[in-house]
């Protein structure tokens, strides 16, 4: 049994706070539950009957056992009703009413305490500052939305009641159903990780949407979703991901680790479909809904068939550069076409020629449902002089009823006066937008959602690594990690397997007299870099010198460092290189996360990062790796060596909690070596 059993499953439901005025919320959720099975209680002290039911001054006067009650009074006034609901002994309690945490301190502090009085009690919570709760399988409309919701396969769960409002409403025209919706607020007691959880278990859901602002249990959401995705796929839409300008960081792993780009790799390797939009949230919503019920799986394989070339040619470069597959038609399908459309020449896209007719469509979409090649269609009409839009729309309505079709998109291309074909299509279930890239985005979204059933599910670290490298002792440091300096850092690299380029550390003017005792080339060229941990960016700030030649110029960088700090850090030139990132960073909401990509002078020049999130697979690890654009530079033997870099790098984060950021900027990778050439390091205690 399920712990929101009481919440979406109630026997019996009393409305704190229903008021006889019809533009009131207390009015509109009393009206909302008229259609509930079990008993509903009105609670007012000023009134003695609403709608035919005898009104009760509070919730001790009901006589009868309750296991929800919807509070719908001035937040002043809920923690009295909230002792009153702990005395009744009931299960579960709605706070409708806001003024709580998202108003003021003092409004947080009465929220914080309501939540632990209830958590104490064992009753659930959900709000305050919310829309309500939905489960049209119940019979269950607790909320003060204003369209009726139908039951169906759609569970969506949200921070924002406006945003579920806006949903309810586009529904509603569409026959498309919900299997639960819970409208969180302010999350003090139900979360979106309990809702996911219900929706685990829930035998109406087929799908899950999430919409969210903030998401503090963020590894644990990412926890669900692996679950989830094997059968239910989770699309998210996510508030508040941009910033206005972010700081300074130590490091370009987290400078460009934005809400968004981590959100977006998290969702390869947790399983959810990561939306952008309103409008790509809920279509993808719909179609997947759509495809579940018509067709029990999630199709790959698209065919674009058009009535304009150039449209059709777009959609194909957009699928490809979303990764979306591309259909290629068979033998037996291209002789069909030479048979049936001899004016067509079948490709993807297959353009169907400007003054196609009904018939050449229906021919077409004919050849593509019977083909095993195809498995999902993108129809692109445009309104062309001769193009019989009625005539299409009949076509495509005749052929939804069928119900054993491919699945298909339509793009329907025109101004508003097509929006009442789209319409008709629309509520017959079929997915129609106005610009074909639309479509193509939609197809992406559930291309993502189908390669979510085969995420690695494991909790575990996998890695070969693991029996290679050995703990290492804190013995074998030849630091503190409270008293960082650049030896040390260097040593801790060392210890992890990681190779370093031939690296002198020089603390005064005197050491420099033991580079001329050398052959020249055997030392030179050089690169001179301040030993400063604290420094961002050395490069950028002139506290680097490249291409020294000889013990004159090693003199010069030392005096011209000196304003960085005493200590020098001379090392040998790595030539025929390919310069990648390395970095991990720990995220109070994220985790711990790896981040890989093209480093060194490209650093800044090509936004190129893919984000490992740990605990990772060794299977995770290298879908991430293939991701980047630098993976495409590198040898299959280099490829393995940063590979084995990033394996070193997670087993030193595991081990060491103490480091709160550390990136490698450039590790130089040759023909058979991976070179540690800089690192940037911080602690936990200096965050």
């Amino acid at each position: 049994m399920s712990a929101l059993n009481p919440l979406l499953k109630p026997k019996s439901i009393a409305v704190v706070g229903v008021s006889m005025e019809p533009n009131k919320v207390g009015h509109q959720i009393f009206v909302n539950l008229q259609s509930f099975d079990g008993p509903v209680y009105p609670i007012n002290p000023k009134h003695k009957r609403i709608l035919g039911r005898e009104v009760f001054p509070d919730v001790l006067s009901i006589p009868e056992h309750i296991d929800l009650v919807i509070i719908v009074t001035p937040a002043q006034t809920v923690e009295a009703i909230c002792d009153q609901c702990i005395d009744k002994k009931v299960k579960a309690i709605i706070i409708v009413s806001a003024g709580f945490a998202e108003t003021s301190k003092a409004g947080r502090e009465i929220q914080d305490r309501i939540a632990s009085k209830l958590a104490h009690n064992n009753i659930v919570l959900l709000g305050p500052n919310c829309l309500g709760a939905l489960n049209p399988h119940h019979k269950l409309n607790a909320s003060f939305a204003p369209a009726i919701i139908s039951k169906g396969g759609i569970a969506l769960i949200s921070q924002s009641g406006a945003i579920l409002t806006s949903i309810f409403s586009s529904f509603a025209g569409r026959q498309v159903g919900c299997s639960f919706a819970l409208s969180l607020g302010n999350s003090a007691g139900v979360n979106v990780t309990d809702a996911l959880e219900y929706a685990l278990f829930d035998p109406h859901t087929k799908v899950v949407g999430v919409y969210v602002e903030s998401l503090p249990q963020m590894r644990e959401f990412f926890a669900l979703c692996k679950q989830l995705s094997n059968t239910k796929p989770v699309i998210l839409l996510k508030g508040g991901t941009t910033t206005a300008g972010q700081t300074a960081s130590l490091s370009h792993t987290a400078a460009l680790a934005t809400d968004s780009s981590l959100l977006h790799d998290a969702s390869y390797q947790a399983g959810f479909v990561y939306t952008q939009t309103i409008e790509q949230f809920v279509e993808t919503l719909v179609f997947i809904d759509t495809l579940y019920t018509q067709h029990e799986s999630l199709p790959n394989n698209l065919m674009i068939l058009t009535n304009a070339g150039g449209p059709g040619v777009n959609s194909v470069d957009f699928a490809s550069q979303n990764n979306v597959p591309l259909a290629a038609w068979s033998k037996a399908s291209t002789e069909r076409f030479g048979r049936l459309l001899p004016r067509v020449h079948p490709n993807n896209p297959t353009d169907l020629i400007g003054d196609a007719s009904v018939a050449d469509f229906e021919a077409a979409l004919a050849i593509a449902d019977e083909a095993d090649e195809v498995g999902s269609i993108l129809l692109i009409i445009t309104e062309q002089a001769v193009t019989d839009v009625p005539g299409l729309t009949k076509l495509l309505v005749e052929r939804a009823k069928k119900k054993k079709n491919k699945p298909l998109i339509v793009a329907l291309m025109g101004g508003e006066s097509l929006h009442k074909y789209r319409k008709i299509l629309r509520e017959e279930k079929i997915t129609v937008v106005e610009y074909a890239n639309e479509g193509v985005e939609i197809f992406a979204y559930t291309e993502h959602a189908r390669l979510a059933q085969f995420v690695d599910r494991s909790a575990q670290i996998l890695s070969k690594l693991e029996k290679k490298l050995p703990s290492v002792p804190i013995s074998r440091l030849a630091f503190p990690l409270q008293n960082l300096n650049i030896a040390g850092v260097l040593t801790l690299l060392e210890n992890y397997g990681f190779t370093l380029p031939r690296t002198a550390i020089v603390t005064d003017e005197l050491q420099l007299q033991e580079l001329e005792k050398l052959r020249p080339e055997n030392v030179f060229p050089l690169i001179a870099k301040t030993g400063n941990l604290g420094l961002k960016h050395k490069a950028a700030v002139g506290a680097l010198v490249k291409d020294i030649s000889n013990i004159e110029e090693t003199k010069k960088a030392y005096q011209d460092l000196q304003k960085f700090g005493n200590q020098l850090v001379l090392q040998e030139t790595i030539e025929n290189a390919q310069e990648v990132i390395l970095g991990g960073k720990r995220n109070n909401t994220y985790g711990t996360f790896i981040a890989i990509g093209s480093g060194g002078s490209l650093t800044n020049i090509i936004a190129d990062r893919a984000y490992i999130f740990l605990p990772a697979s060794q299977r995770e690890i290298r879908k991430a790796f293939a991701r980047t654009k630098i993976i495409s530079e590198l040898s299959n033997e280099q490829q393995q060596l940063v590979l084995l870099a990033i394996e070193h790098l997670i087993k030193l984060f595991n081990e060491h909690q103490e480091i709160a950021e550390l990136e490698i900027n450039p590790l130089m990778v040759t023909a058979d070596t991976a070179y540690a050439a800089d690192v940037k390091v911080e602690l936990t205690g200096t965050l």
